[in-house]
C-alpha cells in the first residue's frame, strides 16, 4: 500500500474515481497503483505528484509505510 498517495487523496476528500478522472486513467488503473500492486510510468507518477502538489519521492517512496515504522522499532 502506497500510504502517501492514499492519504494524499483521503486529505483532499478525494475518491479513487475522481483521481482517476483527472489524470485521464481508469479507477482500477489509479487503484492498483495505490495499492503497489502496479508502478505508474515516470510520466504518470509526474502528473499524480503534481496532481496532488508534491513529490513523486514523497508519494511512492516507502519510507513512511507501517511495516518500515515497525521494522525501525525492531532495530531500535
Amino acid at each position: 500500500m502506497r500510504y502517501a498517495l492514499r492519504n494524499k487523496r483521503k486529505e483532499a476528500h478525494l475518491t479513487q474515481e475522481e483521481v482517476a478522472n483527472a489524470l485521464n486513467i481508469s479507477r482500477p488503473a489509479y487503484c492498483k497503483i495505490e495499492c503497489g500492486t502496479t508502478d505508474p510510468s515516470l510520466a504518470l507518477a509526474l502528473r499524480i505528484a503534481a496532481f496532488f502538489n508534491s513529490s513523486v519521492e514523497d508519494l511512492f517512496s516507502n519510507i513512511n509505510s507501517p511495516s518500515n515504522e515497525i521494522h525501525k522499532e525492531n532495530i531500535a
